[in-house]
């Protein structure tokens, strides 16, 4: 009885420990993305405004943007955030 108590306790922060690695795994990989869109950022000068989105360790997705024409940028909103910041941008230059 004891060792099968054990052998549950055990299946059970195997199961823990494997869904926290898969978090930090989506952490360092949204994290990596963030850096490889800024690094693309500065190396690519463009009209046009770089979008990109990111999910955190709960699979939310979050939204960021880069205007390279004006330097400015968003990050880590909601898609209507950045609907409401990419029509601004669109006005502010007609």
């Amino acid at each position: 009885m004891k060792s099968q108590l054990n052998w549950n306790n055990s299946q059970n922060l195997g199961i823990v420990t494997s869904q926290s690695l898969q978090a930090q795994r989506r952490h360092l990989s949204a994290k990596l993305n963030d850096i490889w869109q800024h690094a693309l950022s500065y190396l690519c000068i463009a009209a046009e405004p770089r979008v990109w989105h990111t999910e955190d360790s709960l699979g939310r997705t979050a939204w960021s943007a880069y205007d390279p024409m004006t330097g400015r940028s968003i990050e880590q909103v909601s898609v209507q955030d950045l609907r409401v910041w990419l029509e601004e941008r669109h006005y502010q230059s007609v």
